[in-house]
């Protein structure tokens, strides 16, 4: 869905593992293939899957900022970080400082660290696992570079920033099919394919494909719709939902609403002279993971594939430059 996903909040691994394992587990796998990138496709089992399934509901809550981070930038940017610290960030500053406390896995973060300033240009290396020197005066600059306290030292927010980074450089960009509207058999039936984005245009949180079969007879709209979840770890989810058909007539269709995902209750309407589809979504505020929903109504449209990965890949190209430094 494009933007029809977009949260900032609830990390996958963070539901299931202690900060200190994932740091641990993350920086290693740094260290042997020397990127951040796991594998989309990863056969998960079933509590992974129930994770995902919730960060893929409580993404579809938030209206987003396209050039916006998933992380606070108010909180990251701060110059009095310890005022504005969240109670998350305090819990991760608190395990941080156990690591630090550890040599052997305080030494596999500042490798992993130490990778991350060597990628971003600023020239750490070889990478020992040493906070030295050289670290602390590279990490400095970094600070300096994305507007950070400049203490040199590894704080919660600092390790936040240079991650968040690392996943920009690492985000993948699904090359999506054309969009297409079969209509000439609109008495009887209809297909469409495309991507989904709001008027302000897709995010690069999730990205959404859908396919549209609906029939006049059966009265129902089946869609099928591969959605590609780049937060946090890469992973596709496929779903297929079906609509009930309220009204079909020689102009347009209507569904009737449907809420079969949580915390959303959505309408399809097609327009046949315009070969054009939109979706009609109303967030709604309830218990569990719909706790945290902004209620608000959006409309998303399916466009033309293409056209969105060029979008994506003029923002990461433009995200990059803003990471990258580059010496003249």
């Amino acid at each position: 869905m494009m933007e029809a996903v977009s949260p900032h909040h609830g990390n996958v691994s963070s539901h299931k593992e202690a900060f200190v394992t994932m740091v641990r587990t993350w920086f290693l796998t740094v260290c042997l293939t020397f990127t951040l990138t796991a594998p989309a496709l990863a056969e998960q089992d079933h509590h992974v899957h129930d994770d995902a399934m919730e960060t893929k509901k409580s993404i579809q809550t938030k209206s987003s900022d396209n050039t916006q981070k998933p992380m606070d930038t108010n909180a990251q940017h701060s110059n009095n970080p310890a005022a504005t610290l969240s109670r998350k960030a305090q819990r991760g500053q608190q395990e941080l400082d156990m690591i630090k406390g550890n040599p052997k896995e305080f030494r596999v973060l500042t490798m992993g660290v130490q990778i991350f300033l060597g990628r971003f240009g600023y020239g750490v290396g070889p990478y020992t696992g040493t906070f030295d020197k050289q670290t602390k005066a590279a990490l400095k600059d970094y600070q300096a570079h994305v507007g950070l306290p400049t203490t040199g030292d590894l704080d919660y927010q600092t390790l936040t920033h240079l991650t968040d980074d690392n996943k920009v450089l690492d985000r993948p960009l699904p090359y999506l099919p054309k969009y297409t509207f079969h209509g000439d058999q609109w008495d009887k039936a209809v297909e469409v394919e495309g991507t989904w984005a709001r008027d302000a245009g897709p995010t690069d949180d999730a990205v959404q494909t859908s396919k549209l079969y609906c029939f006049r007879e059966q009265k129902q709209c089946i869609e099928s719709t591969g959605v590609l979840l780049v937060e946090h770890a890469p992973m596709l989810d496929v779903a297929t939902h079906v609509y009930a058909i309220k009204e079909w007539d020689d102009e347009q269709l209507v569904s009737e609403p449907y809420d079969g995902e949580a915390c959303t209750i959505s309408i399809l309407r097609m327009h046949r002279r315009s070969n054009t589809v939109t979706r009609f979504s109303a967030y709604q505020k309830g218990t569990g993971i719909c706790a945290d929903v902004t209620t608000e109504d959006v409309q998303y449209r399916l466009i033309n594939g293409p056209d969105v990965f060029v979008n994506l890949q003029q923002r990461k190209a433009q995200e990059i430059q803003k990471i990258l430094r580059i010496k003249e």
